[in-house]
């Protein structure tokens, strides 16, 4: 997450804020991480976890602009 702030303090000291959503780092794994899965969490649930974080960082999951009850947001997409 710091490094995603990061980023966008960089976009605003260059004067290049505009008013939208911003999606930061899903192709850096420094941000798109998911932690450490405890003993507990099951080998399966891992794996498919992973694999939905190496979909998001090749971008065959994408985040793009929709809206939901009127309100600008995020949708998923698989590409």
């Amino acid at each position: 997450m710091d490094l995603a702030i990061a980023n966008l303090a960089e976009l605003a000291k260059q004067n290049q804020i505009k008013g939208q959503i911003y999606t930061f780092g899903l192709d850096q794994s420094e941000i798109l991480s998911l932690g450490e899965f405890g003993t507990k969490v099951p080998g399966n649930v891992v794996e498919k976890a992973e694999k939905v974080q190496e979909d998001i960082a090749s971008k065959k999951i994408v985040f793009e602009k929709c809206q939901e009850a009127g309100m600008e947001t995020r949708c998923v997409k698989k590409a």
